[in-house]
């Protein structure tokens, strides 16, 4: 995983997924706190993407928070990517080598 090689729609959600696990006190950076990050970018494509396949991005984002409200927290928590992080971002980065495509996520 080359975080140089991710496109920066894909810096940016993760910059906002720290941020969001930092304020909640989340010791660990998981796949739900970069969804969140996604859905909460209006001018974003999931924003964009997801109502075209008739998904609704209120309810998912409600869903998204509720989950996130549930994961575990320390005090003064510094959160670090895990186990999932890193297997969400394997996936991204093999298939965009698979599409050929120059940047990853």
């Amino acid at each position: 995983m080359r975080p140089d090689r991710f496109t920066t729609l894909a810096q940016q959600a993760i910059a906002e997924a720290q941020s969001l696990a930092s304020r909640r006190g989340h010791p660990e950076l998981v796949g739900l706190h970069v969804l969140s990050a996604l859905l909460e970018d209006a001018s974003g494509p999931v924003a964009s993407v997801l109502p075209r396949v008739g998904a609704d991005v209120a309810r998912l984002l409600t869903i998204t928070h509720s989950e996130v409200d549930k994961l575990p927290t320390v005090e003064g928590a510094q959160p670090a990517g895990g186990r999932e992080l890193n297997e969400i971002m394997t996936k991204a980065d093999a298939a965009a080598r698979e599409m050929k495509d120059a940047a990853s996520f």
